[in-house]
């Protein structure tokens, strides 16, 4: 579970501390104003290692290469430099910090003309490799499922090459891999877990499932279809599935789910069913990370809200100041109600406004 996130100097921020909920995050606010950026720098710094934990020492100059790797192919800088990742207008080196109760504190530097990130200066500074269970689950925008199994028997250093050359960064890359793990036998999922799976596969009307030839087909009353012909909103729907049914998403086990832009392709009608599914998930102690342009999505989590379930959602809002300033800061609150600037809100009101004023002149 990830407690903060610190950022200097890096993309698009100044100087930015977000301090997350155990439970459901969302992050609002308009286009350019980090927050991918944001949950990909949190993705990366939990995707590798932990700092508490001194069984397993890893030197640190493997350390630092391959965070470096990630982190260039999680943000895919210009020609796939390091140094331009730190904010553009910045006499300083880029920072990040994450403070995580599960794997540790983590932090790493670059400056102007670095070709690998620096660790803190220190003598009691040890690293261990993550477990594969250990690992954050980040779910990108763009629907990735049929690309999966198109891809499931390509060596791992094909797809990556692959997926490079099409310009998709590596979280599609690593999401592929946890779609294409196959199911334990021995796996036992929760009740809320089997709960989830239930409602989706009654609104998708059917289930994504291997046949007998080691296919992956959409299963509806007893015919199979193939993915690809199927919505990509179920499809969407679909990849949660997937990730909790082969033990990927482990509710509870520490590691949050990132997810951008859940609401994406994804008919409006379907919303309160995600996030019935999200709250499910976050009372069995899923922390969970998401952004949105969707009115509908967060308001659903607004009217869903109860108490009484231990339901904690936390809305961090990322703007500026103005159009023309390139400082970015963050309002973070558990009130809907108090949640200041509001952009989807306001583009929504703006709608309505509209459509009363048309009403009036029109009567």
């Amino acid at each position: 579970m990830i407690e903060s996130i610190y950022l200097k100097n890096f993309t698009v921020f100044d100087d930015l501390e977000m301090k997350l909920s155990p439970s459901i995050n969302v992050i609002l606010g308009e286009n350019g104003t980090g927050k991918s950026h944001l949950l990909k720098a949190i993705y990366t710094m939990g995707s590798l290692y932990r700092t508490d934990r001194k069984d397993t020492q890893i030197d640190e100059s493997t350390v630092r290469e391959t965070l470096t790797s990630k982190l260039i192919n999680t943000m895919m800088p210009i020609d796939a430099k390091l140094w331009k990742l730190r904010k553009s207008d910045a006499t300083r080196e880029a920072f990040i910090k994450t403070c995580s109760h599960d794997i540790g504190n983590f932090e790493i530097s670059f400056n102007f003309n670095s070709k690998k990130v620096s660790l803190p200066t220190s003598d009691s500074n040890t690293y261990s490799a993550l477990d594969e269970s250990e690992k954050p689950v980040f779910i990108p925008a763009k629907e990735i499922f049929f690309i999966a199994e198109g891809l499931k028997e390509v060596p791992t250093t094909t797809i990556v090459t692959y997926m490079k050359a099409l310009h998709f960064d590596e979280t599609y890359t690593d999401l592929i891999k946890k779609l294409t793990k196959p199911s334990g036998a021995d796996l036992t999922i929760s009740e809320k877990s089997e709960w989830v799976l239930s409602e989706i596969k009654k609104i998708v009307r059917g289930s994504f499932v291997y046949d007998r030839s080691g296919n992956l087909v959409f299963r509806s009353f007893g015919t199979d279809f193939s993915v690809n012909v199927m919505a990509e909103g179920f499809r969407k729907l679909g990849t949660l599935c997937r990730l909790i049914e082969n033990g990927s998403l482990i509710p509870g086990n520490g590691a949050p789910l990132l997810w951008d832009e859940p609401d994406s392709n994804l008919n409006p009608l379907l919303i309160k069913l995600l996030v019935e599914t999200l709250y499910a998930l976050s009372e069995q102690g899923q922390q969970i990370i998401l952004a949105t342009h969707s009115y509908n999505l967060i308001k659903w989590f607004d009217l869903l809200f109860d108490e009484g379930k231990d339901h904690h959602v936390k809305y961090h809002t990322l703007s500026r100041d103005n159009s023309e300033s390139k400082s970015i800061r963050i309002a973070s609150t558990e009130d809907f109600n108090a949640i200041d600037p509001n952009p989807i809100l306001d583009a929504f009101s703006e709608i309505y406004d509209t459509d009363i004023d048309r009403i009036l002149k029109e009567s």
